[in-house]
C-alpha cells in the first residue's frame, strides 16, 4: 500500500525532467504573448512616454488617470465595437449633464 506522499511524489507534474519541460513552455508562452498581443513587451512596466502602467497581460491600467467609468450591460460585452462605444457614450453624456466637474 503506497503512502498519499509517495502518491504524491510519484505524480509526474512534480518529477523534475517535467517541471523543467513545464518552465521552458512557460517562457515560450509568454515570448510568444509580446509579438501576439499588442503592447505586449509593456507587460508589467509603465509605458515610456505616458508613463500608465500595463498588467502581466500587456493590457492598460487607467485605474489611476480615468475621470468616468461605465458598466456595459452584460448583452453588450460581447458585442461589436460600435455599439459598446455608442452605449459608453451615451452613459458620460447623462453624466455630464448631471455631474459639470467632469467638463
Amino acid at each position: 500500500m503506497k503512502r498519499v506522499w509517495d502518491i504524491w511524489c510519484s505524480n509526474s507534474f512534480f518529477k523534475i525532467a517535467n517541471f523543467s519541460h513545464n518552465i521552458i513552455t512557460l517562457k515560450n508562452i509568454l515570448f510568444k504573448r509580446n509579438k501576439y498581443i499588442i503592447n505586449g513587451k509593456l507587460a508589467g512596466k509603465p509605458h515610456p512616454k505616458t508613463g500608465i502602467e500595463y498588467n502581466d497581460l500587456g493590457l492598460p491600467k487607467f485605474d489611476e488617470v480615468k475621470v468616468f467609468e461605465v458598466d456595459l450591460p452584460v448583452e453588450l460585452h460581447v458585442a461589436q465595437d460600435e455599439k459598446q462605444f455608442k452605449e459608453a457614450i451615451s452613459c458620460l453624456s447623462e453624466e455630464l449633464k448631471k455631474n459639470s466637474k467632469l467638463i
